[in-house]
């Protein structure tokens, strides 16, 4: 039988602790608002994330995506934002570590966390203040 795990959300901003079942990483979608390609995504945040993520042993970089807006009249389109999949193996210290690397990244205002807790969906973003629930 999996084990229970208590996973606690970021206590001091509030949100309830929350009991997942299992033993399966914690999904965080990352998206961050800048107008890059996906060369300098990987580049600029994805491998600097695995890394940090990595070499604490507390999770891993599992895709990314570039978000398109709509078709110009000249047939291009625009980058919205990036985004970056994240699978966190020990919730409390991956998060911490993913927060403070974005931030060390030089992550803009606005960049958002969609964490995946079962059925839940706790979201933060990156304010001037630091990090704020939405």
């Amino acid at each position: 039988m999996p084990k229970l795990l208590i996973v606690a959300i970021i206590l001091s901003l509030g949100i309830p602790k929350v009991a997942l079942a299992g033993d399966e990483p914690t999904f965080v979608f990352v998206t961050i608002p800048v107008q890059i390609s996906p060369f300098e995504r990987d580049e600029k945040y994805e491998s600097p994330i695995h890394e940090a993520l990595q070499d604490a042993g507390l999770g891993e970089v599992v895709g990314g995506g570039t978000q398109m807006g709509p078709l110009k009249p000249d047939g291009s389109r625009d980058v919205v934002h990036v985004g970056v999949d994240v699978d966190l193996f020990d919730f409390e210290a991956g998060l911490e570590v993913l927060k403070e690397t974005l931030i060390e990244l030089g992550s803009p205002v606005g960049t958002k966390l969609e964490i995946h807790l079962g059925d839940q969906l706790v979201e933060l973003q990156l304010s001037s203040r630091g990090w704020q629930v939405l």
